[in-house]
């Protein structure tokens, strides 16, 4: 068993703090979600609808053949509550979490449900649910690019840049390390 303690931030000020307990992969029970739902209800709040460490669990758990499809329907996720996350918006339209709830039923892992069910909890609780969700379905998707081959394109790229960067800039002696200066035979 182990405690996870997220840091719950209302406009970049710190609040409180939020304890979950969890053991190994075992979704939660009708009571922590009532306990959920309420504490998310009763004024505290939270960045994300689940903790960071269970977003990422949720990540490290997908095969590399099923991870490009879990982030393409987060991102749905994101998308549809983006609008409503920038304006400020007290709730979601009743197409948007229809369609939420649709792609929540798309995976039956209990990851997977612990997630979605958190979500669409967060998004029945108004703006703050909603901006939770958001954050949420955001940070699972940035989780997510880092086992992309795209990611490791972009890696490439970037060390690849660096190395002409170093060609190109003038090299002096005295800034190599000894084992490379002239100066030192």
């Amino acid at each position: 068993m182990f405690i996870h303690l997220d840091w719950i931030l209302e406009d970049n000020d710190l609040v409180s703090t939020y304890q979950s307990v969890c053991e190994g992969d075992m979704t939660m029970s009708r009571r922590e979600r009532k306990e959920n739902t309420e504490a998310m209800s009763s004024g505290s709040l939270q960045r994300y609808v689940i903790s960071e460490s269970a977003l990422r669990s949720y990540v490290g758990s997908l095969g590399i053949m099923d991870i490009g499809a879990a982030a393409a329907r987060l991102q749905i996720v994101a998308d549809l509550t983006s609008g409503a996350f920038e304006e400020r918006i007290d709730n979601l339209g009743n197409s948007d979490i229809a369609l939420i709830k649709q792609i929540a039923d798309e995976d039956t892992s209990a990851q997977y449900q612990q997630l979605m069910n958190a979500i669409i909890t967060g998004v029945a609780q108004g703006r703050h649910g909603i901006n939770s969700a958001h954050l949420t379905a955001n940070r699972v998707v940035e989780l997510a690019f880092r086992c992309t081959r795209e990611y490791f394109s972009a890696l490439h790229c970037y060390r690849r840049n660096l190395r002409v960067g170093m060609l190109d800039r003038p090299f002096r002696a005295t800034h190599l390390p000894r084992r490379f200066s002239s100066a030192g035979r």
